[in-house]
């Protein structure tokens, strides 16, 4: 993918097109340290902290009604959304208290007219109006027992993000790193279960790429979505987010054919736009679906995949040997 795009811009003639290209071109791009972590890490087997996450997501999906979204980008199954009183047979309270229960389980802090006991009508009605995919990851963290040193805990999918890229860092160092997420690129580097795969929505969407995130995040806020990996076979994988149509829904997303086990490029909207402008088109809607398959729901900027490090990826600076973190399993604040 990036070898396509650094030959068209060297060949770029039109003025836009190459304003674009110079600043891809410019954005830190990782070093083969990077990668080579990612590529080794990526043929690791599934942990058992993966297997942790990947259950607590499920249930969750589960008792939120199930919603699936198919490989081809259509939602084929409508889950609850927030602030229903409907609960699935299996759940211990409505669907509104399990959203809430996600602010409370992350200690991330819930938005300030949460905090002031209001009636369960106007919880309700706050739980709409505030973005709770963020804090559905941290409960999933939660649960699955990692602590602050281990996940950057927040109501903002950028926080832990950036923390993943200053862990890659710090790894690159040879410094520990008790961080449980590496950055790499999703573009190249095939997803396993536990890991997150992520996008920049809304007016940040034309973040892309891996490079261009990287850059931006280090100078500014970006808007951000996350969802993890559950699930993976050698065709597909299925992911897991919170505030996905309202509700925890599950993506099922093909892998390329080429047995690398990457993401289908049709879902990277960054692929979309590569293609149209290597045949000197406009990338305006209904030009780039001409030349890759429309995913819907499916296809977005996706940019990053935070790895989940294995047991055997962090080095004890004492002696220099691999070290395997402990987690402790967290408890939650009572249920109201």
């Amino acid at each position: 993918m990036h070898r396509h795009t650094t030959s068209l811009c060297h060949s770029a003639t039109n003025r836009t097109l190459a304003v674009l290209c110079a600043a891809w071109l410019a954005a830190p791009a990782p070093s083969q340290a990077e990668q080579a972590a990612c590529d080794r890490e990526a043929r690791a087997d599934t942990s058992s902290l993966a297997h942790r996450l990947s259950s607590v997501a499920l249930r969750e999906h589960k008792l939120m009604g199930g919603a699936l979204i198919d490989a081809g980008g259509g939602l084929i199954r409508q889950g609850f959304a927030e602030a229903e009183q409907d609960r699935a047979p299996e759940s211990d309270r409505p669907t509104w208290q399990r959203v809430w229960n996600y602010w409370r389980s992350t200690r991330a802090g819930p938005p300030s007219a949460m905090a002031a006991h209001p009636s369960p009508a106007q919880l309700r009605a706050m739980l709409v109006d505030q973005p709770w995919s963020a804090v559905f990851i941290g409960h999933v963290m939660r649960q699955a027992g990692l602590d602050e040193r281990e996940f950057r805990y927040s109501a903002s999918h950028q926080d832990y993000v950036r923390a993943a890229f200053r862990s890659t860092e710090t790894e690159e160092r040879g410094d520990v790193t008790p961080y449980a997420y590496r950055a790499c690129d999703l573009g190249v580097t095939a997803p396993r279960v536990g890991d997150l795969i992520c996008f920049a929505r809304d007016r940040d969407s034309r973040e892309d790429t891996f490079h261009k995130l990287r850059q931006s995040l280090g100078a500014r806020n970006v808007s951000m979505h996350c969802d993890l990996v559950v699930r993976r076979d050698s065709a597909n994988i299925e992911a897991v987010g919170g505030n996905v149509v309202q509700s925890v829904t599950m993506r099922r997303l093909g892998l390329e054919s080429d047995g690398s086990g990457r993401l289908w490029s049709a879902y990277f909207e960054s692929e979309h736009t590569r293609r149209a402008r290597e045949q000197a088109v406009s990338v305006a809607e209904g030009l780039a679906q001409a030349m890759l398959p429309d995913t819907y729901l499916n296809r977005k900027p996706w940019s990053v995949l935070l790895q989940l490090r294995g047991a055997d990826s962090q080095l004890d600076s004492a002696g220099g040997k691999m070290r395997t973190a402990k987690l402790k399993l967290g408890a939650l604040p009572p249920q109201e």
